[in-house]
């Protein structure tokens, strides 16, 4: 019994060996411009939602920290203490990051789509 290796996994000569690596190169910096992108617009919408919107809906981040960090060791909190300005960067710092993951997953998704619609073939 055969088995049938997938198309992308295959490489018959040094010609296509080396036009492998070089997409895998332009996938990674595709990767990591929109990590960057998808970190900076993740950060910026965080920020941007405590400025426009805290005093809307009744609290900020730091409001929201605080508020939980009560209910979980049941004292209060200061909303300009250390500890909860520490967590606030923390929770900004994931949103973050996650926004980073998101926007390198996109930015790959989309590079390979339009690489398959421009192929030659």
């Amino acid at each position: 019994m055969s088995y049938h290796i997938p198309f992308l996994f295959q490489r018959s000569s040094a010609v296509e060996k080396k036009a492998g690596t070089d997409s895998q190169g332009i996938m990674k910096k595709v990767f990591y411009i929109g990590s960057l992108c998808g970190g900076i617009m993740g950060v910026v919408i965080a920020l941007s939602m405590d400025l426009l919107l805290g005093g809307a809906v009744g609290s900020g981040w730091r409001e929201a920290v605080a508020h939980d960090l009560g209910a979980l060791f049941g004292r209060t909190f200061d909303q300009n203490s250390f500890f909860v300005l520490s967590l606030v960067v923390v929770v900004v710092g994931l949103i973050g990051a996650f926004g980073a993951f998101m926007g390198g997953i996109c930015a790959v998704m989309v590079a390979r789509l339009l690489s398959f619609l421009t192929k030659d073939e």
